[in-house]
């Protein structure tokens, strides 16, 4: 019995010694923590001691620790516990400048870690970064001008199996979230609450593999997560169960996509008060975005809730702030965009403001969103870059209405190959519901279109469209508008099971030559005026395979 207690007194010293060498304690390295006085030099000292030791965990625990950036190594975990604060200093002079040439004056960086591995972020604690002390970018006739440099908070390079989770990251001047060419990423459980300056995403992921983002909770001004390629390829990235909340882009892939962004799964999401886009898709520098889904989406508030762009960018260095070569739109024309699915998706779009919203002030204050008035979904190529199969399947959106028949009739749609890929950049577009262009497999199954007021644009315009595939599609109409759907130079359409939820006065109307080959076949046609408005030959079914009144 004596042996047995020594035994167990033995391992008891053990595994306490084993746990006091793991665990570092930057106060033991001279940290105050009073909010007042830096401790960068005390939370660093922590965090190579214990790297030299072969790793662990810098804990972080009752106070406010001020410090300018700080450098996390291998095998090493920064855990800020509850009630423990990371505070960024108000001064770029206590940052360390990072290589990041895409964005110069936001290079700085709170948290930095490069080339290593098993590093991570942890706890229930806080970051924050002194937002409001520093200035962002402003436009000031017709030039953007860069004021003072701005930190990132955690810029993460070249690493990999890296960990972020539970903490909370509060009011940064730039980016939160900033993972450059990482591989084996996990992110879950943060609180991102950030708002106070311009290009402030909550998330950017660029040049990644196999990252896995899950419920998290992002509140920007800027993207809440973001997606680009710049010097490699973006792959294998899946974002569930997270709430997101902007003045601009929820889910944004693209626009700098020089080496393609390929599987990408979005699942299980809520999006409310979004400014610009839900979901957009930019691709414009010549690479491959392919495999991509989104499903189980709820879109509350959303102005635009799904953007698709294949073109072109040309930049003005007057206008934009980027600086890489590698951001250059040479060779969009080989461009690719195809292969996205959109299924269960739930969504309403306001009017022309965010009234009501957190961001009701700022909105109104950007006039390039005036453009945004009255959005539908874009799924938008050009004559040289076609969109490939991009299917919607248990879909129900309600729109604002208000479309004037002006508007409807609009055929002016300029290409604006090379413009900046922005779902306001076509302005008010003649469809409430869906405009499609220049794309080659298009399918819209179990679709629901509405509008909360009358609106006499048709809900969906398809021009230049391939392989249109229509089933048991249904949508608003307004007894004074022209038609339900507009198809101009479509070639093969086949229509079936679908129908209008209102007089309208034609289900189909055909702006187009040569002639196209639309099958019609058990639609609803009952409150349709007139089935068909077109001077052109159909490959159509028998009349008696739709509903008509008698």
């Amino acid at each position: 019995m004596k042996k047995f207690s020594i035994l167990i007194l033995t391992l008891f010293c053990f595994v306490n010694l084993f746990s006091q060498s793991t665990v570092w304690d930057p106060l033991k390295f001279g940290a105050i923590a009073d909010g007042r006085t830096f401790d960068t030099e005390a939370i660093q000292k922590a965090i190579d001691a214990c790297a030299a030791a072969g790793g662990g965990t810098v804990n972080l625990q009752g106070g406010v620790f001020l410090t300018g950036t700080i450098v996390l190594k291998s095998n090493v975990t920064l855990n800020i516990e509850s009630g423990a604060k990371l505070l960024g200093s108000p001064r770029i002079g206590d940052y360390r400048s990072t290589t990041f040439p895409a964005l110069s004056n936001i290079a700085w960086a709170l948290i930095v870690a490069e080339k290593t591995k098993n590093v991570g972020i942890t706890g229930a604690g806080e970051i924050e970064c002194n937002g409001e002390a520093f200035e962002g970018e402003r436009l000031k006739n017709g030039k953007l001008h860069r004021l003072t440099p701005r930190p990132a908070v955690i810029r993460i390079y070249d690493s990999e199996h890296v960990r972020l989770d539970g903490f909370k990251l509060r009011d940064y001047p730039s980016f939160g979230i900033h993972l450059i060419g990482c591989r084996h990423v996990d992110i879950n459980r943060l609180v991102i609450d950030s708002h106070v300056q311009s290009i402030n995403d909550g998330i950017d992921i660029w040049d990644c593999e196999k990252v896995f983002i899950s419920n998290c909770s992002i509140f920007s001004g800027d993207d809440c997560i973001a997606i680009y390629s710049e010097n490699r390829p973006c792959t294998d990235i899946t974002i569930v169960n997270c709430q997101l909340s902007t003045l601009c882009q929820a889910i944004r892939i693209g626009p700098f996509s020089a080496k393609g962004l390929e599987r990408i799964v979005v699942s299980n999401c809520l999006l409310q008060n979004v400014g610009h886009s839900g979901i957009c898709l930019q691709m414009c520098q010549g690479g491959i975005m392919q495999d991509l889904l989104f499903s189980n989406i709820i879109m509350e508030n959303v102005v635009a809730p799904i953007t698709l762009r294949l073109g072109g960018w040309e930049r003005d260095p007057q206008k934009d702030i980027t600086q890489s070569p590698a951001m250059g739109d040479t060779g969009w024309e080989n461009g690719v965009l195809r292969n996205v699915q959109f299924q269960n998706i739930r969504a309403t779009v306001p009017a022309v403001s965010m009234q009501g919203t957190p961001y009701e002030a700022a909105w109104r204050n950007v006039p390039k969103l005036l453009g945004m008035k009255r959005s539908c979904i874009q799924v938008m190529g050009t004559p040289g870059t076609i969109i490939e199969n991009v299917n919607f399947s248990d879909v129900h959106i309600t729109f604002p209405g208000g479309g004037t028949a002006e508007e409807a009739a609009r055929r002016d749609v300029p290409e604006l190959e090379r413009q900046y890929p922005a779902s306001y950049m076509f302005g008010i577009l003649p469809a409430y519901g869906l405009y499609a262009r220049h794309v080659r497999g298009l399918s819209l199954h179990n679709v629901h279109f509405d509008f909360a007021t009358p609106d006499l644009r048709p809900a969906l315009v398809c021009d230049d469209v391939e392989d249109l595939e229509l089933q048991n599609f249904r949508a608003s109409a307004q007894k004074e508008a022209e038609s339900l759907a507009r198809l101009v130079k479509v070639r093969r359409a086949n229509i079936a099971n679908s129908r209008p939820l209102g007089p309208v006065r034609n289900f189909l109307q055909l702006d187009q030559t040569p002639p196209a080959e639309v099958l019609l076949k058990g639609n609803d046609l009952r409150l349709v005026s007139k089935a068909l408005k077109s001077n052109f030959r159909l490959a159509t079914q028998k009349q008696s395979d739709n509903k008509t009144s008698k």
